[in-house]
């Protein structure tokens, strides 16, 4: 239900900057076919320098879009405001990099996120990741103004750099299905104060938590203690890592996990 509602409320703020942008200057997102190239269903290049919202899905051409390719909007600041098609599937590397988005909506039939999509979206607070999410790339949030994020359960692996430097993500679900947390995935997540990692965690690569300064509590429910890479915690004062009651003992006996003897604690 919270997601259902963070979805309706994300798209009812879009689509609220879009029409009144309509209203106050009937231009600014009134598309033309010189705005534009297209290979097949891939969106190859934006050209317009100056609108700044774009309704992909009202578009008779845009709206049958299934891929968009690399760099296709990368440092158009202008850019503040993206409805995407409903049958858009995949999202290019950089695709979006280096915008003014606010907030996006990724449509339930995208299945790959590529590689630094969002890097460096400097004003992008809200993203909302459709359930049957395959594939993210790495650092695909890095250095955004992210605050929330959930996770879906389709996603396996969380990359390498994926939220590194999100300075104001103070809230992460990660759900279960989720086996892997890469190097420097939250890295410098200098806002997060806790984090939760499902049962179903096995592997947590260096640095993964690395230069998160805030952050004091972590709460593991795996049974058995992942894989602990170097430096998981590198630069932060945690006070509390709570594991399964069952699991203490390994907890505290295990390489990586042992240096973390004193605050390891049931939960």
């Amino acid at each position: 239900m919270n997601n259902i509602l963070k979805t309706m409320v994300a798209l009812f703020s879009i689509m609220t900057i879009i029409n009144c942008r309509k209203d106050s200057n009937p231009a600014v997102s009134s598309i033309q076919p010189s705005d534009y190239e297209i290979e097949g269903t891939t969106l190859k290049k934006w050209k317009n320098t100056t609108i700044s919202t774009i309704d992909m899905q009202s578009d008779p051409v845009l709206r049958k879009i299934t891929v968009i390719d690399e760099d296709v909007f990368s440092g158009k600041e202008n850019i503040t405001a993206v409805v995407l098609p409903n049958g858009l599937e995949t999202i290019g590397r950089a695709a979006f990099s280096q915008t003014s988005l606010e907030n996006i909506v990724i449509p339930d039939g995208v299945k790959t996120i590529s590689e630094y999509a969002f890097r460096e979206c400097l004003k992008l607070t809200s993203v909302v990741l459709p359930k049957g999410l395959n594939s993210l790339g790495k650092g695909v949030f890095v250095a955004s103004n992210l605050q929330s994020i959930s996770i879906p359960n389709s996603i396996n692996v969380i990359p390498e750099s994926t939220f590194q430097g999100c300075k104001n993500l103070k809230s992460v679900t990660i759900s279960e299905g989720i086996t892997t947390l890469t190097g420097g995935a939250f890295k410098n997540c200098t806002g997060l104060t806790q984090i939760t990692l499902p049962k179903t965690t096995t592997d947590i690569h260096n640095e993964a938590f690395a230069g998160c300064t805030k952050l004091e509590t972590v709460t593991v429910e795996a049974i058995n203690p992942p894989n602990l890479g170097a430096g998981v915690f590198y630069n932060q004062g945690i006070k509390n890592i709570f594991v399964p009651k069952e699991s203490v003992d390994n907890y505290k006996q295990r390489e990586g996990w042992s240096m973390y003897i004193s605050i390891i604690k049931s939960k």
